[in-house]
Parts: C-alpha cells; sequence; structure tokens
C-alpha cells in the first residue's frame, strides 16, 4: 500500500489496525475513528515469549506471569483470534513505537502475517 500523506492513513475503514498495548488501542481508536482495530495487550519486553503464537505458549507466558509478576491480569491474547476477519484484500496498518514491547511486538504479527498477501 502507498500512502501519499499521514491523513490517507487516517479514518480508513478498509484497513485494519494493529496495535502493542491496552492504551495504545483506546489512542488509535480515536485518532483514527476506526472499528477495526486489534491489540496485543501485553508488555513483551519481559517473560518467556516461545511458542506465544499458540494457546500452550500464550498459556505458559500467562503462567509465568501470575508466579512472577505482581499484575498480569490486563494480559490477553483474544484480539488475536479476531485475525482471522481480515480478509486478504484489507490493508494493515501496524503501529509501534521504538520500545523493547512494541518492536517485539511488531516481529510477533510479522511472524504471524508472513504467509498473508494483504499489504502491510
Amino acid at each position: 500500500m502507498v500512502i501519499t500523506s499521514w491523513g490517507d492513513s487516517l479514518n480508513n475503514e478498509l484497513s485494519w489496525d494493529i496495535v502493542i498495548g491496552a492504551s495504545e488501542e483506546i489512542s488509535v481508536k480515536l485518532a483514527t475513528n476506526s472499528s477495526k482495530v486489534l491489540a496485543i495487550k501485553d508488555n513483551l519486553s519481559y517473560g518467556p515469549i516461545s511458542h506465544i503464537e499458540n494457546t500452550e505458549g500464550q498459556n505458559d507466558r500467562l503462567n509465568w506471569l501470575k508466579e512472577n509478576m505482581t499484575s498480569y491480569d490486563h494480559y490477553s491474547y483474544e484480539e488475536l483470534k479476531q485475525l482471522k476477519n481480515i480478509e486478504s484484500h484489507e490493508p494493515i496498518i501496524i503501529w509501534t513505537a521504538d520500545n523493547a514491547s512494541e518492536q517485539t511486538g511488531l516481529r510477533f504479527l510479522m511472524y504471524l502475517l508472513r504467509d498473508w498477501s494483504n499489504d502491510i
């Protein structure tokens, strides 16, 4: 997808916006006025991330967080199930910052989307 200006990427109901983090989800929803926003609600900068593309790996990570962190209940992978709702012709915009959690999340998403034909 070619975006000619910042504004072209905003308020585009044809594209899906994906973010890493719950607060980021709210920000992008407000900025884009889009209903097609998915979030990975996890801080991937700490803890095990092995095999988090499947339920077993996600459960292992959540169990580690429960044992080692005081606040873990806001982490969720439920929205990853919604990736299947994205049709092959719909562009995907991944919003990230330059921090460990979001950069790890970006790489995780690119792994999940590696065989997709969508414009990303």
